[in-house]
Parts: C-alpha cells; structure tokens; sequence
C-alpha cells in the first residue's frame, strides 16, 4: 500500500526532515495498526521533479 503527498519543496534539507518528523507522528495510528500485524511501514521522498513524500506499508498474509 502507497501514498504520495506532494507539496512545494522545502528551503532547506532542515526543513524537509523536521517536515518528515512531523508526518511521521502524525500517523501514528497506522504505525500501530501495521506493526501490530507484523508488518512495517515508513516515509521516503518522491524521486520526482514535483516531489513530495511516500508513505508506504508492507502487511503479511
């Protein structure tokens, strides 16, 4: 499963991973609920030119 959230480009490196910091607390209830059936999850930036962040998860059978 995959989301992609795109917005204009950060000022500076800083400020796109305090941006990351913030989406990643911000799903906490997805955390919860992929972790919690032995899956992962995470936030990678989009290799686009408009960019943005994907957030993705992986749920066993």
């Amino acid at each position: 499963m995959t989301g992609t959230l795109r917005g204009p480009a950060h000022s500076s490196p800083e400020a796109g991973e305090e941006c990351r910091r913030r989406r990643s607390r911000a799903m906490w209830l997805l955390a919860r609920a992929v972790e919690s059936g032995g899956g992962d999850w995470g936030l990678t930036p989009v290799l686009t030119p408009r960019g943005g962040t994907k957030s993705w998860a992986l749920l066993p059978r």
